[in-house]
């Protein structure tokens, strides 16, 4: 069995599963409710009164409209970083699932190596990211334009997202196989899922915003990849319509509520740029990946 073979397989293994796939997409709706019920007025009214202070044109329900399309694809920006993670997650279970069945050491029988089935995971993992994200950013954008009026992505922007989208996939599929490589059993993997699941949204300041964190739980989520995923989506998601709705508004006060909504990150008072974000993604994703190839080179040697 070849690589291409077993990332077939496996790919083929997680779509056949609705109810894993189901889940990355009630996940979109899940988050958005989330945020319309508890944190959305919240966040449109500290929009709404930026605008008060700084904005041109009367208080209204344009102010209202504009803001909520704000917040709304700051929210979709989050729940692309989320599926990143999810997909992922279900995706490299697969691997789990066939080690305790056993079905692991039948491929070993045949001419297969460990890296070449562990590659076979990680790029079904992959794959299976960027197709429920891209999946997901067609269902959301198309939510945003007709149901809210939002203008529609550029070209580049979409560009920049796909790219996005890829590096977060690499980066998660690699470290999740990491972390899988450790735990023998379905249902222990299905509690790390929960876990994870829960905590991916606090990570990735989307239920929350950064601004409304302790300093302290700021600095801890920048040790995590998953606030730099929501970030930069959240800057070419929301980068138009921030240029758009804060025209009126200082640099200082756009500067500031960017970085409150967790869209751009700071360390020691310097903004850290998109490029060094991606930077420590990739970083990341070939740290996992290493530790995973040394850890399986290991239990070859140790097999023989």
């Amino acid at each position: 069995m070849t690589q291409l073979q077993l990332i077939v397989r496996n790919c083929r293994m997680y779509f056949r599963d609705r109810a894993a796939v189901l889940f990355s997409l009630l996940t979109m709706a899940i988050v958005i409710a989330l945020m319309v019920i508890f944190l959305g007025d919240m966040n449109v009214n500290s929009v709404t009164n930026i605008l008060t202070e700084f904005g041109t044109e009367p208080l209204g329900t344009n102010y209202e409209e504009q803001a909520s399309r704000l917040m709304l694809m700051w929210t979709i920006a989050g729940i692309m970083a989320v599926n990143a993670v999810n997909v992922s997650l279900a995706v490299t279970g697969i691997s789990v699932s066939d080690n305790a069945q056993h079905k692991t050491a039948s491929f070993l029988t045949s001419p297969v190596s460990r890296t070449t089935l562990s590659l076979g995971y990680i790029g079904a993992a992959f794959i299976c990211s960027v197709l429920m994200c891209l999946v997901t950013l067609a269902a959301a954008e198309c939510f945003a334009v007709f149901a809210w009026g939002v203008p529609a992505l550029s070209l580049s922007a979409h560009l920049k997202i796909i790219g996005i989208t890829a590096v977060n996939a690499f980066c998660y599929s690699s470290i999740l196989y990491l972390i899988s490589i450790f735990i023998r059993s379905n249902s222990a993997w299905s509690g790390f899922g929960t876990v994870i699941g829960t905590l991916v949204g606090f990570l990735g300041a989307i239920y929350v915003p950064m601004g409304g964190l302790p300093q302290y739980v700021q600095s801890g989520l920048k040790f995590t990849p998953v606030i730099y995923s929501s970030s930069l989506y959240r800057q070419v998601f929301t980068e138009e319509l921030i240029s758009n709705t804060f025209k009126a508004v200082p640099d200082a006060v756009i500067e500031e509520y960017m970085e409150q909504m967790g869209i751009t990150l700071s360390a020691g008072g310097d903004t850290i740029s998109a490029f060094l974000q991606i930077a420590i993604l990739i970083f990341c994703g070939i740290i996992a990946l290493s530790a995973a190839a040394l850890i399986m080179k290991h239990r070859s040697v140790k097999d023989r």
